[in-house]
């Protein structure tokens, strides 16, 4: 889902920042209040056309106040068309797509007509997120004393934006006396348009180092292996004959083996990357030849990037290519000891190109820029936190950071050992943030990162050659990063891409402040709703799937977390019914390497040859029929999910039973409201068939045709190309009586509907 408006250079968002960005916004607004004051003034001639009709939309309503007795009103509530469970939920297709916002004002004395209503938003200012601009809003409704006003907004473009509102009732656009939501306990809305296209994501979670691994540790498995065809490989054709079309790569970063970790950690945590524009060269296959061979000598990093780097985006291509997206997950709170720090540069005639030891975009003075060439100069391939140890954090939570490398605090405030916290800001799990100008260029930092990866330069070797890059990310322990990098980082990201990515995130203690920033969040919800599947609980089930509230990925848990055959006593096939249903609910969905063939043992990503044994029996052809199930019934989902229209959205709704049941029921639907929909059904019984009949939802009411006729094709049957029911069913039959399921225990079916005259 490419985005209208062309991208904006990676200079220019390094130009933008939080400073620059505040002097920039403030020039704006006078400008823009200029032209309100005045609509035939210089000032208004300067606006974009867009801005100027606002404008002129403003001044009249100020025009019109202005006739009026002052008014006495308060703002008393902010809200968007889409909200749900208390957030925004807008479901963004692409440019232009428009969101509605509320404002409700109780209004004491007065009229309506003297108030003066404004929605104030950085919305669609993605280049500078501190750029806030005013939007008029209009009269809808009023009732007693209560006054009700929306706007209507195209939003151009992804990204985490902020929404408020203000009135004046005086009549005076050059004295307003603003009254703003805030003053009197109204809070900001956070809003992040939710690409729709992201919803079909179902992704498998890899450890490039172990999926193709020798159990007895003596090799490191490659990007090269998951591209390998050959059958038994774990590549990129057995993660598609799971169902799924999305890679979820653990770190593959660079994350050098700290000497003070457990020797169980042979292989080093990936969560404590050393270089995060490097892809780790034990990953690679041509590098790990290139020093076999004596072509390139452990010392020389920069050429082992090279390499690295250029095998990885050969991959990225080659699994694009089979339909398969990339998506990385990136710890940005905290870096490995002794870490390489290289940054993105935008040279304006070379263009992009990444550079080691240049910490001249992090430094915020000239007094820092000197430190940290002086010590470069003593110290030529000092590590990170000897040569700016500022940019990390401080164990005394001095957000001016480090000022050596005794003052150093591990990740997580302190949590891991094995990592350095990066000063961002943020501490005590996010209960501490601090906002100073060397906190936000580091996460500037991070917002660098991150582009190198989702678009990359076009001279590094090997990279696809239309530019994309990866899917999006999942973000690691999401809980210590400050609202900084959502709000402005993100955004600016996401102007410098020209597609839609995906946002995962980790949390386990800060859902509430975090769970608006994301498309899905991480968390320990998901472990109720394991439970409502083992007790057949359809009700328990659809509390959190059907919950407005709850919009966390749906999970097989994840790397650092017990299996889920573990987490279901070893049932195998308990285990795919509830991994093929975490597809068939609709939206982006996670299971992890050896899921699908019932692995029991937890992943061990730290430790060399820790390759899941399922894989093993795999290569060797030696799995049991049982957990060769799993996988089938985890492919005919993901193989549903990707194709049927109905089951690409995360639009669903519950199918009533006509009595009590263990069969869970779900209406699921396109976008395309010409699509009959898909019903899922599936037994949540473990001995026992069941059968019930189910009355259509609203939604699917309202797309049946009664004078039509229609079949069903089982998309979870051996042969979905066969009817489900003997004969077909007129329309106006669904509508009176609805459809009569018999399930096999752990059965699922997923009918979707077909108009056949």
């Amino acid at each position: 889902m490419p985005v209208k408006d062309a991208t904006v250079r990676l200079a220019t968002i390094v130009a933008m920042n939080k400073d620059a960005g505040e002097v920039a916004a403030a020039a704006a607004d006078a400008l823009r209040t200029q032209a309100v004051i005045n609509p035939t003034s210089a000032a208004a001639s300067r606006l974009a056309p867009d801005e100027f009709e606002r404008a002129k939309a403003i001044s009249a309503q100020f025009a019109q106040a202005k006739g009026q007795a002052p008014a006495q009103a308060q703002i008393s509530r902010i809200w968007t068309a889409s909200d749900k469970g208390g957030l925004p939920r807008m479901r963004w297709h692409g440019p232009g797509d428009t969101e509605t916002f509320f404002m409700e004002v109780k209004i004491s004395k007065g009229d309506a007509a003297a108030v003066v209503p404004q929605l104030w938003t950085n919305l669609n200012h993605s280049v500078n997120p501190s750029d806030f601009e005013a939007y008029p809003m209009q009269l809808v409704s009023k009732n007693g004393d209560t006054a009700v006003y929306q706007t209507t907004i195209p939003v151009q473009r992804q990204g985490d934006f902020r929404v408020t509102g203000r009135i004046s009732a005086n009549g005076q656009p050059a004295t307003p006396a603003w009254q703003w939501a805030n003053d009197v306990g109204v809070g900001d809305i956070r809003f992040r348009p939710h690409a729709v296209g992201l919803d079909d994501i179902s992704e498998m979670v890899v450890n490039v180092g172990l999926a193709n691994a020798s159990p007895d540790g003596s090799t490191i498995s490659t990007f090269r292996d998951l591209m390998d065809p050959t059958k038994g490989k774990y590549n990129i054709q057995a993660i598609k004959a799971a169902g799924k079309n999305t890679i979820r790569l653990q770190p593959p970063f660079r994350h050098d083996r700290w000497a003070g970790v457990s020797p169980v950690d042979s292989l080093g945590s990936p969560y404590a990357t050393t270089d995060y524009f490097t892809i780790d060269p034990r990953y690679s296959r041509d590098a790990q030849q290139a020093l076999a061979s004596g072509r390139v000598q452990p010392w020389d990093t920069d050429a082992l990037r090279t390499i690295a780097n250029a095998e990885f985006w050969q991959f990225v291509q080659a699994a694009r290519d089979q339909g398969v997206e990339v998506i990385l997950d990136i710890a940005l709170n905290h870096m490995g000891h002794q870490p390489t720090i290289r940054d993105l540069f935008d040279d304006p005639v070379a263009g992009e190109r990444v550079i080691r030891n240049n910490f001249d975009q992090i430094t915020v003075n000239a007094a820092q820029t000197q430190a940290v060439h002086d010590r470069l100069k003593t110290n030529p391939y000092g590590t990170g936190e000897q040569l700016f140890p500022e940019m990390f954090a401080n164990k005394n939570h001095d957000p001016s950071g480090a000022q050596s490398t005794a003052d150093l605090i591990g990740g997580g405030n302190g949590e891991w050992a094995d990592t350095i916290q990066l000063n961002s800001g943020a501490f005590n799990w996010g209960g501490e943030i601090h906002d100073t100008t060397i906190n936000r260029s580091v996460t500037d930092y991070m917002t660098r990162v991150l582009k190198y990866w989702a678009a990359p330069p076009a001279g590094e070797p090997g990279v696809p050659t239309d530019g994309r890059g990866v899917e999006g990310f999942r973000l690691d322990h999401s809980t210590n990063l400050p609202p900084e990098l959502w709000e402005r980082s993100i955004t600016q990201l996401q102007a410098m891409v020209d597609h839609p990515l995906a946002l995962v995130m980790e949390d386990f203690n800060q859902q509430e402040r975090l769970r608006v920033y994301g498309d899905a969040m991480e968390s320990g919800w998901y472990k109720e709703l394991i439970a409502d599947f083992k007790n057949g609980d359809p009700d328990g089930i659809w509390s959190i799937v059907g919950s407005d509230y709850f919009y966390e990925t749906l999970r097989g848990g994840n790397h650092d977390e017990e299996r889920i055959s573990t987490q279901f006593g070893g049932n195998l096939l308990a285990s795919g019914r509830y991994l093929a249903m975490l597809d068939l609910f609709g939206g982006i969905s996670t299971t992890v390497m050896g899921d699908e063939f019932g692995e029991a043992q937890k992943l061990g990503f730290k430790t060399v040859g820790a390759v899941p044994p399922v894989l093993v029996e795999a290569r060797d052809d030696a799995l049991p029929q049982a957990q060769l199930d799993v996988q089938q019934a985890m492919r005919r989902a993901g193989d549903a999910k990707q194709t049927d229209p109905s089951l690409k959205t995360a639009l669903r709704t519950r199918l009533n039973p006509a009595g009590p049941t263990s069969i869970l029921g779900v209406a699921r639907h396109a976008d395309d409201r010409a699509v009959p929909g898909t019903m899922v059904f599936c037994n949540l019984a473990n001995d026992d068939r069941q059968t019930n009949k189910f009355m259509l939802d609203d939604e699917t009411r309202a797309r049946i045709d009664p004078r039509a006729w229609y079949q069903a094709s089982d998309l979870m049957s051996a042969d979905p190309s066969q009817g489900a029911w003997p004969t077909r069913r007129s329309g106006q039959d669904l509508l009176d009586n609805g459809v009569y399921v018999s399930l096999a225990p752990y059965q699922i079916q997923a009918l979707k509907l077909e108009k056949q005259g």
